[in-house]
């Protein structure tokens, strides 16, 4: 079944509908999308490996993203993402900032909320998203982003950059 998402201009109000595979290829279709900066009792960031199979960033690493669904809230989006993704079922998240971020391909409006947890065993990874997930100090990441910037997602990369202080 095809999937949908909302369209949204420049001040992010909802302006039509368009097939994610539309989105992904045309910049000028701005859509909602979430990430969410999963961090465990010792301070430290998790970032997961994206399948191979994934359409965007596969096998790259990045924090646990998600795209709204038509009509989709921001916050209930990243709480679907990391039941669907990470099985993580209760979550408090907290949103810490509000980007545009863009590429060549595509536009996206992404709140980034954070969710601290208490165990790492309460984390399933859903294998058809993640490949691996491992958690960081946020020194360690920072260090590795910009030592080996490859094998992340370019919009981690940006999120990790604006949100590192509010960390």
């Amino acid at each position: 079944m095809p999937e949908y998402f909302d369209v949204v201009d420049k001040n992010d109000n909802v302006v039509g509908r368009a097939l994610r595979s539309e989105c992904h290829k045309n910049p000028k279709l701005i859509h909602r999308g979430v990430f969410v900066i999963i961090i465990n009792r010792k301070g430290e960031v998790m970032i997961q490996k994206r399948g191979m199979k994934a359409d965007t960033n596969p096998g790259r690493w990045e924090f646990m993203g998600e795209h709204n669904k038509i009509g989709e809230s921001y916050k209930s989006a990243a709480i679907r993402g990391l039941r669907e993704e990470l099985g993580i079922k209760k979550a408090n998240v907290r949103k810490i900032s509000k980007m545009k971020i863009s590429s060549r391909r595509e536009t996206e409006f992404d709140e980034i909320f954070t969710c601290k947890i208490s165990e790492k065993s309460r984390i399933k990874i859903n294998s058809k998203e993640v490949s691996e997930a491992k958690f960081l100090s946020t020194n360690q990441l920072e260090n590795l982003m910009r030592k080996k910037p490859r094998p992340f997602s370019s919009w981690s990369i940006r999120v990790f950059n604006e949100c590192r202080k509010l960390l």
